[in-house]
């Protein structure tokens, strides 16, 4: 069937990939040098498609794609964003479909996780927190699908059990299963800061950045056998954080 397959002409096989799911363009993209170099095309009519199709207009002309230079990228970003379905019920997806708001809920701790978990490979997401504050507990890092995404009171969610890793930007401490990892980090994280996160699936490694600078946080000895998600939480009322995926660091 793949011999087959790979005989078909470049247009009709645009045509079956245009309706091919993201997850399986990924694996065709495998299959035969024939079909890699049809997908290896950034801003052919197959991604496209696929951007046309992610998400909503506020998304497709959302600011925070501007340093997404290709389709795929850019629908790759929708892909990888927030998943409203796998968060708190006091925070809900914006029209941008990037950036999440969490409701002025009193004595609550709220998190969300990304919509990808990742198992192999490296990954670089940028995550801002646009305010109105960070609060007495603002974690930015990654989780298992078992972490919760709500606790009653204010606590910092996000790194308080065994299934989460979390930079505390409210405290200046990373955290994993309520443990203390590393204490007073002298880095000043500011409102609209773009923390930029590299996840490293190969050496179960977290490197953060602030705006594009290197700074001596990381996080290590993450687990390599089970998928991690990008996540946060949060504590303060009217809080927006963004997420966007741009998929392999240029540099590690």
């Amino acid at each position: 069937m793949a011999d087959m397959m790979s005989l078909l002409p470049h247009f009709v096989l645009e045509r079956i990939f245009i309706y091919t799911s993201f997850k399986d363009l990924i694996r065709c993209s495998m299959v035969c040098k024939k079909w890699y170099s049809l997908l290896s095309d950034e801003d052919s009519v197959i991604w496209r498609a696929k951007f046309e199709d992610a998400g909503t207009r506020h998304f497709r002309n959302s600011k925070h794609l501007s340093e997404l230079q290709t389709f795929r990228s850019k629908a790759l970003a929708y892909e990888c964003a927030w998943n409203g379905q796998d968060a708190s019920k006091n925070i809900y997806i914006k029209d941008d479909c990037l950036t999440l708001h969490r409701k002025p809920v009193a004595q609550s701790s709220d998190g969300i996780r990304g919509k990808t978990g990742f198992l192999r490979g490296q990954h670089y997401f940028v995550v801002i927190f646009q305010g109105p504050s960070f609060g007495s507990a603002a974690l930015v890092g990654v989780c298992t699908k078992d972490a919760p995404m709500q606790k009653g009171g204010y606590v910092p969610l996000l790194g308080n059990n065994e299934h989460g890793w979390a930079w505390d930007l409210s405290q200046k401490k990373l955290k994993h299963d309520g443990e203390v990892l590393e204490e007073s980090i002298e880095v000043e994280v500011k409102i609209k800061d773009k923390i930029g996160m590299m996840l490293d699936m190969e050496t179960g490694r977290l490197k953060f950045n602030i705006n594009g600078e290197f700074i001596n946080v990381a996080i290590t000895n993450l687990p390599r056998d089970k998928p991690l998600y990008p996540s946060a939480s949060a504590v303060y009322g009217n809080s927006e954080i963004t997420l966007i995926y741009y998929g392999k660091p240029v540099v590690g």
